[in-house]
C-alpha cells in the first residue's frame, strides 16, 4: 500500500516479550523502502520511514511493559513532514509514563514501492521483496487501522 502522501496506522497490543528485541507490528517494507509501528531493539514502540537509502525512526524511549494493553498510533504527513508516534498504556493505576507522544521533523521524504507489501505481527524491513517475512510480535494485535491521512503529525 503505497500511502507517499501521508498515513495514520493505529492498533491496540498486547506485547507478551517487548525485550526480544526488533518485532513488526503494522508495517510495509521493501528493502529500505516504507513505513512500519514497530517495537524497537529496547522494547520501545517507533515509527519507521524508509526513504530508499536509510530507514529513519520517530521514538518514543520508554519500553513496553509486557503484558499489558497499549493503544499505539504513528502519523506521518508529507506536506509538513513531520511524523509522530504514540504509546499510551491502557491501566486504572497511576504509572509514570504511561501516556507518550513524540513528534519529529523528517529529514528525508517516505519512498513506497509496489512490491511493499502491508504486514501484521511481522516486517520485511532490510530484506528483498523475495525474502520471506521476519521481525515476527510475540503477542496481541488487536483493531488494527490503516488511513491514507494524517491525523495528527
Amino acid at each position: 500500500m503505497a500511502l507517499s502522501s501521508g498515513f495514520t496506522v493505529e492498533a491496540w497490543i498486547y506485547p507478551t516479550t517487548p525485550d526480544k528485541g526488533v518485532q513488526g507490528l503494522l508495517t510495509c517494507f521493501s528493502g529500505s523502502c516504507g513505513y512500519g509501528l514497530v517495537i524497537d531493539e529496547d522494547g520501545s514502540v517507533s515509527l519507521w520511514l524508509g526513504d530508499g537509502k536509510t530507514i529513519h525512526k520517530v521514538r518514543t524511549d520508554t519500553p513496553l511493559l509486557p503484558s499489558h494493553w497499549y493503544f499505539l498510533r504513528g502519523c506521518y504527513d508529507s506536506v509538513s513532514g513531520k511524523a509522530s508516534v504514540h504509546q499510551c498504556l491502557a491501566s486504572k493505576w497511576p504509572i509514570p509514563g504511561k501516556d507518550i507522544s513524540v513528534t519529529r521533523d523528517m529529514p528525508a521524504r517516505l519512498v513506497c514501492t509496489e512490491e511493499s507489501s502491508f504486514l501484521m505481527a511481522s516486517s520485511r524491513h532490510g530484506l528483498e521483496p523475495t525474502d520471506r517475512p521476519g521481525y515476527h510480535f510475540n503477542g496481541k494485535i488487536d483493531s488494527p487501522k490503516l488511513f491514507s491521512k494524517a491525523f495528527s503529525a
